[in-house]
Formats: structure tokens, sequence, C-alpha cells
């Protein structure tokens, strides 16, 4: 029998900084591919959006690629969304944690890169889905979709028509498929 030791948050820390993006799943470490170009922009129309309305509302924070989530420590399960946002009242007051979000975003953007495949996608939105995130959107730049994810419910897919609902998480909020792929 074969076994892999799974990573730790000491074993995150010793990774060397060198430019590359890590999820850990279940203890597992993922190498995040560099972003693509399209990929870049459908993540800053993401942020772009959600930013200004949560700014004007006073919603919550929104985060970008950089920013880990702890979504379990036995075993390990440290996500980078491409976008996050998390509500006001989940914000912690200090910052005495491990540096990373304690806990799940309430809304987690992913956009789909090249090397993943849809058994990697399924997984991690799995996830954000059981550690309580309540809404992901998964996009797909080259079909120009987004699939909108939240628990108990199967995904429903959005184009280039339809616009993206904050639903109970940012209500009032909505950004049209379409602007994501400009």
């Amino acid at each position: 029998m074969n076994t892999t030791a799974l990573f730790t948050l000491a074993d995150v820390a010793a990774l060397p900084d060198d430019a590359h993006r890590y999820d850990v799943i279940r203890g597992e470490l993922i190498r995040l591919a560099a972003a693509t170009r399209k990929h870049g922009e459908s993540a800053d129309e993401f942020h772009f959006g959600l930013g200004w309305f949560v700014r004007r509302h006073g919603s919550g924070r929104v985060y970008s690629a950089e920013t880990g989530f702890l979504l379990s420590r036995e075993p390990l399960t440290l996500v980078c969304p491409d976008v996050a946002f998390v509500r006001a009242d989940r914000i912690p007051a200090d910052d005495a944690d491990d540096g990373y979000f304690p806990g799940p975003p309430d809304l987690a953007v992913e956009i789909r890169s090249p090397s993943e495949t849809g058994p990697d996608v399924v997984r991690k939105v799995r996830e954000y889905l059981d550690a309580g995130t309540a809404l992901v959107w998964y996009a797909d730049p080259p079909r120009r979709v987004v699939d909108v994810h939240r628990a108990g419910r199967g995904p429903v897919t959005l184009g280039d028509g339809d616009a993206l609902d904050g639903e109970d998480v940012l209500p009032g909020f909505r950004l049209p498929v379409a602007d994501v792929f400009r």
C-alpha cells in the first residue's frame, strides 16, 4: 500500500515563494497553473463588479486570488478562489489567525483553467459547499458560461443573455454574464 503524507499548515508555510499558488484539498497539495489572459480578464470583471457593489453598500469585503481561505485544518483544506466575498458580520476583528481567512467565503468565484478537468471542478465546488460557502460561481471563459452552485441544488448554467444574481448572499447585486467575458 502506497500512502502519501498529507500537507499541513506548516508544510504550506515552508513552500518556496516562487510565484506559484497552491490549493490544498483534504491534505493534497494542488499546484495552480498561471492564469491565462482571458482568465485574468474575467477575474478582473468579477472583482470590479463585486467590489464596487460591496463598497457602495458596506456589505463586507471582496478578496482577490492571493487570499487563502482555511476551510478545514484536519485534513487541511486551504483554497484560493479567484475572487471571494465575505459578509461584514463574518470578518474577524483581528488578524491573529494563520494569516488565512478562518473559514469559507460566502461567495466563491472560480474561473476554469485549461488544466482543470470536470472532476477537479466538481471536487472544488463540493469542498466550498460542504464548508458552508452559500454560493459558488464557476466561470468557463471559452464557453462564455457561469455555473451557479448552491448547497442542495443542482447547478444552473448561465450564458451571455443572463445575469448573475447575488441572491440572499448579496441582495440586489446583478452582473450580466456578457460583462464577465468582454
